[in-house]
């Protein structure tokens, strides 16, 4: 059965939609205010995210069956990437529970969804959804967003109760701070920002100045340092820096080698190694502690987010995510799996300098914070990553038979290959 080209985008950016809803609604304002973050009642919004999958990868079946290929290479490109992660952890996750005479916990599926949702739901939206609604959903998300982050404020302060003075980039403390709204902020901020200086279409450049600021004021007020940072550096180089160049395969697998390797020697620095442990919980708001209470068991792990529950029990708590992402990843599964993983994601952003550099600033945020628990900014993160991943001139859905790019569309041999612009870079 084939499946109308103009009906599937319909389909999918409704359900692209009501995922992102669910998370920014359930985790800003229904699960606070209710209660039940991280309880069974929370997990609507992850079944709304794998329903969503699951019907787009139905019509990227239907899609494929229109163009008469027979092959259906639907395993390509970033889903398959983001499938050999997840196989390879809950491998290596079973064969070291088994090893010391446990079995698979239930932090490690949690875990495995948090790194496979983003990455497939924004696949499938790359793909079944023109340019131009994606930039339209980006826009609505930005306001909602800021209108959520005003609302959290609202119910938070008043106005006379923020005291400013507190405000430290060294302590990243500030009464404005958001530690969830803070990673779709820089995610909506990279793609505007990319919009702003190298967009070239005409429903991209409307009002593109306002969404421009919104997204980077919005970025410093949420004020996590290292989004601010990189916020700042693309805001001063996007001026003068030619981020359509192509970064070398070769310098891809450095990249992912050179990241495996700072992540060693993050652990070192955070076990006092390079200076003492009250500044390096100062540095890292005492990431570097909760490091140390699971170092007290040895680094005991079970499997892929072991240590949530390990750490958890230590302090009293059913869980406790030290949150390093990375630093999670290598002491938990080993060497080999962290580089997979930091391969993947560095493969994820394509060859064009401007998306590598995202991802550089994903990984890094992976290192020395957590991401992967921030469901919603990942979305939105991801997404800006694989829109920003080349300069294209969009054809309209009616000629190129499809809506988005990807390598998948890459792959495709007969009618797709009529859009030589996609997955260009790929």
């Amino acid at each position: 059965m084939k499946i109308n080209m103009k009906h599937s985008e319909m389909i999918m950016s409704f359900l692209l939609l009501m995922s992102f809803c669910g998370f920014l609604t359930g985790d800003v304002i229904i699960a606070p205010k209710y209660g039940f973050y991280g309880t069974a009642s929370d997990d609507y919004k992850y079944y709304i995210s794998l329903f969503s999958i699951m019907i787009g990868y139905i019509l990227l079946f239907s899609k494929t069956l229109a163009y008469r290929e027979k092959r259906m290479q639907l395993i390509a490109g970033e889903s398959q990437y983001i499938i050999l992660v997840t196989l390879l952890f809950y491998i290596m996750s079973y064969l070291i529970a088994r090893h010391i005479g446990y079995t698979v916990g239930h932090r490690t599926y949690t875990s495995l969804v948090y790194i496979s949702l983003p990455v497939l739901l924004s696949f499938c939206g790359i793909n079944l959804i023109s340019r131009h609604i994606i930039h339209s959903i980006f826009k609505l998300f930005l306001l909602l967003s800021v209108i959520m982050y005003i609302y959290v404020l609202i119910e938070k302060y008043t106005f006379s109760s923020i005291d400013f003075f507190e405000i430290s980039f060294i302590n990243s403390k500030s009464p404005l701070e958001d530690s969830y709204l803070s990673f779709p902020a820089i995610g909506f901020y990279i793609y505007f920002n990319n919009v702003k200086y190298f967009g070239n279409i005409e429903y991209q450049r409307k009002n593109v100045n306002f969404y421009f600021w919104l997204s980077l004021i919005f970025t410093i007020l949420t004020w996590k340092r290292l989004n601010v940072l990189f916020a700042v550096f693309i805001f001063i180089t996007s001026a003068f820096i030619n981020y359509d160049r192509l970064v070398s395969k070769r310098m891809q697998l450095v990249t992912a080698l050179a990241i495996t390797s700072l992540t060693y020697f993050y652990i070192l620095f955070l076990e006092g190694k390079f200076c003492s442990l009250d500044i390096v919980n100062k540095i890292t708001s005492y990431r570097g502690w909760l490091l140390s209470v699971w170092k007290s068991s040895n680094y005991l792990s079970y499997g892929l987010g072991s240590s949530s529950e390990i750490v958890g029990r230590a302090l009293g708590y059913p869980y406790r995510d030290i949150e390093m992402d990375l630093v999670r990843v290598f002491l938990e599964l080993g060497l080999f799996p962290l580089f997979v993983f930091v391969f993947c994601y560095v493969k994820l952003s394509g060859r064009r300098l401007y998306s590598y550099m995202a991802s550089l600033f994903l990984l890094g945020s992976m290192l020395v914070a957590g991401f992967t628990n921030f469901v919603f900014g990942l979305y939105i993160v991801l997404l800006s990553i694989m829109c920003t991943r080349d300069r294209l001139q969009e054809m309209p859905l009616k000629q190129s038979g499809f809506s988005g790019k990807a390598d998948f569309s890459a792959n495709l041999k007969s009618g797709l290959n009529r859009s030589k612009t996609v997955g260009r870079y790929a």
